[in-house]
């Protein structure tokens, strides 16, 4: 025996194509807003056909086609270990100050989901605190809906805003306590 794999072996936990150790223990969750569903467990089919009760494949080589039926010719096996994430139906998103009530949020609209330019599954969310401040949640997407970081955003002085409404292409309008209007032009990503 040797302390090297042959040059088609993969490593115990890997990727598909096995050009990649994935260990169990290394996968991490990508934000705090999900979690794990199930424990991780072994796959019992293979393209629609059951496979033994311990879940092997068997193979000539690692890069052939695997079939459910262990043969004389068969030197290398593999199983599939799968395991469920999902996003928690609630995620706290994160004060601007830390304290929910120093500066609570009046008004909070979505939008930007069909902005020129912008990645899929990239949202905006804009926000109106109890002082009139402008803010802009960064970093969501479909991996992080609950976000990074809280941008202010300046608006002219003297301007005391009180809603906000962002449309699909990222177009933001604010209505102050007088009424007036105000509409936020040359957003892009």
């Amino acid at each position: 025996f040797s302390d090297s794999l042959l040059p088609t072996d993969r490593p115990a936990f890997s990727c598909a194509d096995g050009s990649l150790a994935l260990p169990k223990e290394g996968f991490t969750l990508p934000s705090k807003c999900w979690q794990w569903e199930t424990d991780w467990y072994i796959e019992t089919n293979i393209e629609g056909e059951p496979l033994e009760p311990e879940g092997w494949s068997y193979a000539i080589d690692f890069p052939m086609k695997f079939g459910t039926e262990k043969r004389w010719q068969s030197l290398v096996r593999r199983r599939r270990w799968l395991r469920y994430v999902c996003v928690n139906e609630w995620a706290l998103v994160e004060s601007i100050h830390g304290d929910f009530v120093a500066e609570p949020f009046i008004d909070i609209s979505t939008g930007g989901y069909d902005m020129p330019g912008s990645q899929k599954d990239v949202l905006a969310v804009w926000a109106v605190t109890v002082i009139g401040r402008v803010i802009y949640r960064t970093g969501i997407d479909k991996f992080s809906p609950e976000g990074v970081s809280w941008v202010i955003v300046e608006v002219p002085v003297g301007w005391e805003v009180n809603q906000i409404s962002c449309g699909p292409t990222g177009l933001v309008w604010t209505v102050a306590w007088d009424g007036s209007a105000l509409v936020r032009t040359g957003i892009n990503r």
